[in-house]
């Protein structure tokens, strides 16, 4: 995956406030996933856990879905995602367009989630479990490709952050950008992690453990214990106003965890970096009927 800019939001610009943020809606795909998904399958691929006539198997929100469903076919597997109905419409054409097979759970009805039914459909037929959440080389994919990509465009500008706002999905790129950043740029940098206000939220991608009374997000279990400077809760409603303004300030058009992050991201003061995780195209139908009763 190419690299994607980094770049200052001057139209958010303030005395004492300067907001950076990373392009990753520009992946093949159009999120973030991209960069960690190729990393794992080749390491998945190396040490065989991965092998020929496998199918790759995976929960997701959409994101990760997508840029499954993309590489497993480049590599020639069959791709099987499960996925929340609650999930955007646009995103599961997404998945389907690369080829890959979707199934769709009802979570509101007090159903197994998507990921159990994805652990339990792998188990059952022998297939690959990507298994995003709990997956050894998540985190380290992420730090291997955009936290290496981030440390080196902040130096080359010359821009020492102070504050990291990241959405909890996973939070595998979280941990990623924030544990390598305060290794090797600021060791005082401040990590401010953002998660919906309630589950299920139109904040899609954003689904902590400790929300969803589960134990299968292992990868944001396992931070350390003052990893985040505080964990912010953002309300739907707060996520996609600044959705439109982003649009409307910037030309920038982005799905609601950016907004999530954007939210807060505007509530602080110092250099603060956020990552544009996904693009709004993903969600158009969803931003649409919000943006309806919104105004900024």
């Amino acid at each position: 995956m190419a690299n994607t800019p980094l770049t200052e939001l001057a139209c958010y610009a303030a005395p004492s406030r300067r907001i950076f943020v990373k392009h990753e809606y520009l992946g093949p795909t159009g999120s973030v996933k991209d960069r960690m998904v190729e990393r794992v399958l080749a390491c998945a691929t190396n040490e065989g856990d991965l092998r020929t006539g496998m199918e790759i198997v995976e929960a997701s929100s959409g994101n990760t879905g997508a840029a499954l469903a993309r590489a497993g076919s480049r590599l020639g597997f069959n791709v099987r995602i499960f996925v929340a109905s609650s999930v955007a419409t646009e995103k599961i054409q997404t998945i389907k367009s690369f080829g890959a097979e979707v199934h769709e759970v009802d979570i509101e009805q007090g159903q197994v989630s998507e990921v159990q039914c994805a652990a339990n459909y792998a188990h059952e037929t022998g297939g690959y479990l990507f298994n995003q959440f709990g997956n050894r080389h998540h985190v380290d994919a992420y730090k291997e490709t955009l936290g290496a990509e981030i440390l080196s465009q902040l130096e080359s500008e010359k821009i020492i952050i102070e504050h990291f706002v990241g959405g909890v999905g996973s939070g595998g790129s979280v941990r990623a950008v924030g544990e390598l950043l305060r290794e090797r740029h600021n060791e005082s940098l401040k990590v401010w992690a953002t998660v919906p206000a309630v589950y299920p939220s139109d904040i899609e991608g954003l689904n902590p453990g400790h929300l969803r009374n589960e134990g299968h997000f292992k990868i944001w279990l396992d931070r350390s214990p003052d990893f985040e400077t505080g964990l912010i809760e953002v309300n739907d409603e707060d996520a996609f106003r600044e959705i439109l303004s982003l649009k409307n300030a910037a030309g920038i058009y982005v799905g609601p965890a950016s907004g999530s992050c954007l939210h807060v991201a505007r509530q602080l003061s110092g250099n603060i970096l956020i990552v544009l995780t996904d693009t709004g195209l993903k969600y158009s139908t969803k931003i649409s009927a919000w943006l309806r009763n919104l105004s900024v």
